[in-house]
């Protein structure tokens, strides 16, 4: 008699374990961070990998805290057990210290948390370690070469001042003044020129000419007046400086070498920047455990539930689902690069009429059934005098939803979740009158754990969260809510946040967007009302030509794409669109075949990241004549994950007719291809 169990559960739970494993494994490498645990009751040491390939040692080595100890470089190894010894106390551990690696000194950056027993004994320790040999290197470069520059200047052998553009000395170091016998105080505002013996200006004219290059030197014999009225014989070097400011245009150096003043202030510069760089990186490695899981989850589950169904009415709606968290975990990867490019004042708006209420739908769908997983209700409620149609920038209002959400989500375990939307009373009317200005206000409200009031003032700052532990337990970079207050001062608009400690919390965005008078019309169809939308901003009906897919003639297209999977994609949507597709595997296959096709293509679809031939060097190519005069001028439309303002100008620079980022939309990318054929 034999008995069957079906353990497929089970090895998809074995099989996730292993690749999640793998995937923290691969970020732990990538990020030069690891980690560890030790059992302080059996002294036993257990090491991530990545620890074991800072340390140099074969993975899976046994550990003890002693045989780490030995690893420690001497001088480092009283500082490191005393630190240990103190974070047994209760004490914070967050050190650095030098290791020795196979005969190398190595810096590593180390942080743990302990856990204690009820009679205050110390458990285990939980931590990580950091390589920062690199950054140690270049800080200690950058201090010594500051302290070197510094004693060159106070301790020359020369003298040495500066002098702006008016030729007015603006610093002078201690032999100069010694040389010269003037005091600090008197020389400054001194011109140089007054300091040349009177026969000697007349062959000066040389010194401060603008005419003198940047990199020109002048050498000339001089003689400067001392104080007491002699004239002192000097050798003069004089040299522009690279680098000019209100206060530093040349240097003269008299008897030796010169210090450029400027390069000590900008190596301090780019010293300070470089330490909040790294700073600022290791924190966000530190937090990198971003609530993503909430639209993986609802990938994953739908993607079961429409293999197992047979409906296709259902397997409809799980596909759709699925998109839909697609796109929202796209945004959720894209607030890591938004939190850049609203530092460096790079991010812009976007508006265009939407639905409004149909958008919140789509929200409410992909957040549901993670949340409902937990047991917790998530309501979604309208003001009745709520618009149809806005215009406004609906990524970015997205964004601050569903970042608001998925922290209600993280920290709400019972009761229930609500998002509301508010129409406040329209504020002023633009000058083209077409439009009103209104103001929306959206609260998020959950029964959660709640918020500390002295922690609330902290949660809307960039990596900050209310407790250090919380990305520890529930995930996330702290980025959410800073990238909130931001896009919601971008829409003139404001967020804040009203708690209570264990009873919830009631998050507000407010911001402005725009409705257009003929929203007011009540015998206005929908219909009109987007096209009035969309002609009173570009000219132009673009939600007419979303209503239907865009039907072209067939096409013979040459699809140049290096991963599988997407040169899958492409060419199964252009072939249920009855075009003819030839594809190729990177630039130079797709040179190739256009040589062998016997029937000239109509359009080329090009890759961007390509290996042995990119799609920029295939569009030189071809641009230049490589597949005859026939094709210099074929269109060519660029693919690539690259979505920033930058990688589309550079190919126009190429002189690309076209750029689509991915992921693919199929309706854009058919529109794209029509817009191709009409400029034909």
């Amino acid at each position: 008699m034999a008995s069957f169990y079906d353990i497929s559960s089970q090895k998809e739970t074995e099989e996730t374990l292993l690749r999640n494993k793998d995937q923290l494994n691969r970020a732990q490498e990538v990020a030069h961070i690891g980690s560890w645990y030790l059992n302080l009751r059996e002294n036993r040491l257990e090491w991530s990998d990545q620890v074991f390939r800072i340390f140099g040692l074969p993975l899976g080595t046994s550990m003890t805290y002693e045989d780490f100890l030995t690893m420690v470089h001497p001088g480092d190894v009283e500082y490191v057990n005393a630190s240990w010894q103190a974070a047994l106390s209760g004490a914070s551990y967050d050190i650095e210290h030098r290791i020795i690696v196979n005969g190398e000194i190595r810096w590593v950056h180390e942080k743990a948390e302990l856990v204690f027993a009820l009679d205050g004994q110390a458990l285990h320790g939980i931590g990580t370690v950091q390589d920062i040999t690199d950054r140690k290197l270049t800080q200690i470069a950058l201090e010594e070469s500051e302290l070197l520059y510094k004693d060159l200047f106070e301790n020359s052998a020369s003298g040495i001042f500066i002098s702006d553009r008016k030729h007015r000395i603006t610093r002078a170091n201690p032999e100069a003044l010694h040389l010269l016998g003037y005091s600090q105080e008197e020389i400054l505002g001194m011109s140089a020129f007054d300091l040349i013996h009177p026969e000697d200006q007349k062959t000066t004219e040389i010194i401060g000419s603008e005419q003198l290059g940047q990199n020109q030197i002048v050498a000339v014999e001089r003689r400067f007046l001392h104080k007491n009225g002699h004239y002192l014989p000097v050798a003069v070097r004089l040299k522009k400086l690279a680098v000019v400011s209100t206060y530093a245009n040349h240097i003269v150096q008299f008897f030796d070498n010169s210090l450029n003043v400027t390069v000590q202030e900008e190596l301090r510069r780019h010293k300070d920047e470089a330490e909040r760089a790294n700073a600022m990186k290791s924190k966000f490695l530190a937090a990198m455990s971003h609530d993503i899981r909430t639209p993986m989850n609802s990938i994953l589950g739908m993607t079961d539930l429409a293999l197992l169904s047979a409906d296709p009415v259902e397997q409809l709606d799980y596909l759709t689902t699925i998109k839909e968290a697609g796109h929202h975990l796209l945004m959720i990867v894209n607030d890591i690069l938004d939190i850049s490019k609203i530092e460096a004042g790079a991010l812009t708006l976007e508006n265009r009429c939407f639905y409004l209420k149909k958008s919140l739908q789509k929200l409410h769908r992909t957040f549901a059934p993670a949340i409902s997983k937990k047991g917790v209700a998530f309501h979604l409620h309208f003001d009745q005098e709520l618009p149809e149609i806005i215009r406004a920038d609906e990524t970015r209002l997205t964004q601050i939803l569903s970042n608001l959400i998925s922290n209600a989500q993280k920290f709400t375990f019972k009761g229930s979740i609500s998002l509301e939307v508010r129409l406040l009373l329209p504020e002023r009317q633009k000058n083209d009158f077409d439009y009103i200005t209104a103001r929306l206000r959206f609260q998020v409200r959950d029964t959660g754990v709640g918020i500390a009031k002295e922690k609330q003032s902290l949660i809307f700052q960039k990596f900050q969260q209310a407790d250090i532990s919380i990305s520890r337990k529930y995930g996330g970079t702290g980025l959410g809510l800073a990238i909130c207050r931001e896009l919601a001062t971008m829409m003139n608009g404001t967020v804040w946040v009203e708690s209570e400690l264990g009873y919830g919390s009631a998050f507000f965005v407010e911001v402005d967007v725009e409705i257009h008078k003929k929203i007011f019309d009540t015998g206005a169809s929908l219909t009109d009302i987007l096209q009035a939308c969309e002609k009173a901003v570009t000219g132009e009906d673009h939600f007419s030509e979303e209503r239907e897919l865009v039907k072209t003639e067939a096409l013979h297209i040459l699809l140049v794409e290096d991963n599988p999977v997407n040169q899958k994609l492409a060419r199964t949507v252009l072939e249920r669109h009855r075009h003819h597709v030839v594809t190729a595997d990177d630039g130079l296959e797709a040179i190739e075949q256009i040589h062998r096709s016997a029937q000239k293509f109509d359009l080329i679809l090009v890759d961007l990241e390509m290996p042995r031939l990119n799609g920029w060097q295939t569009t030189r190519e071809i641009r230049n004549g490589a597949c005859g005069d026939e094709y210099i001028h074929i269109p060519i439309i660029a693919m690539s994950a690259h979505a920033d303002v930058s990688t589309q100008k550079l190919c126009e620079q190429e002189k690309m007719t076209g750029y689509i980022s991915k992921p693919i939309d199929i309706i854009q990318f058919q529109k794209n291809i029509a817009k191709i054929l009409s400029l034909r």
